[in-house]
């Protein structure tokens, strides 16, 4: 059996994330192992020792080919999980910038989210404010509406525009939610800036 070749590190990457996949792989992986420890010398001795006889060759042989055929397709998975996990391991790394951008901007949106219903208070309270002093300097109601109207359409407008932030930022949360999730450079914001990697400096002291 040789190593598949046709799943690429993207679509192994996600299905790490597949919880389903990934039980179904795991509860594979148990029942193999569990199977392999039942396995005694004996048995293999039988099997092989009955090869030797039906196909007249000599035990050795016939034991090195039971183990090669039993072996062939554990090993290729074993070789394919250590590849993997040292791709898994290196993407991880290269990712590590991304993911502390990504957890930095996480934390300026929701600091903003907080803030913004505090924004539309205050813009509301403002107007409240400024008619109820109308008022109580004795003006007609008629009067300080059309007195505080610019400002009531300054407050509406600039409310108007949080709500807009509001809901942009909601959509960004999502997305660095989903690229928290799958790691796939896909499912960031557009617009998102990927930092560049930080160039390590080294120096060496003259001697």
């Amino acid at each position: 059996m040789n190593t598949p070749s046709s799943i690429t590190l993207t679509t192994a990457a996600q299905l790490r994330t597949h919880d389903t996949t990934l039980a179904a792989s795991t509860a594979v992986l148990a029942e193999i192992k569990a199977t392999c420890a039942k396995i005694s010398p004996e048995a293999l001795c039988f099997v092989a020792a009955d090869a030797s006889v039906e196909h007249e060759k000599i035990f050795a042989d016939a034991l090195a080919e039971l183990r090669d055929e039993v072996l062939a397709p554990l090993a290729m998975l074993a070789h394919l999980s250590t590849e993997l996990a040292a791709s898994f391991a290196a993407a991880e790394e290269a990712l590590r910038p991304t993911m502390y951008a990504v957890a930095v901007r996480r934390l300026a949106i929701d600091k903003r989210l907080a803030e913004i219903p505090h924004s539309v208070a205050l813009k509301k309270s403002a107007v409240e404010s400024a008619h109820a002093r109308y008022i109580a300097a004795g003006l007609r109601n008629d009067e300080v509406e059309r007195l505080i109207q610019p400002q009531r359409d300054q407050a509406e407008a600039g409310i108007e525009a949080l709500d807009a932030e509001e809901a942009a930022l909601r959509a960004e949360l999502d997305a660095l939610k989903r690229f928290h999730t799958t790691h796939n450079p896909n499912d960031l914001p557009e617009g998102f800036e990927i930092p560049a990697p930080v160039e390590t400096v080294s120096f060496r002291h003259a001697v």
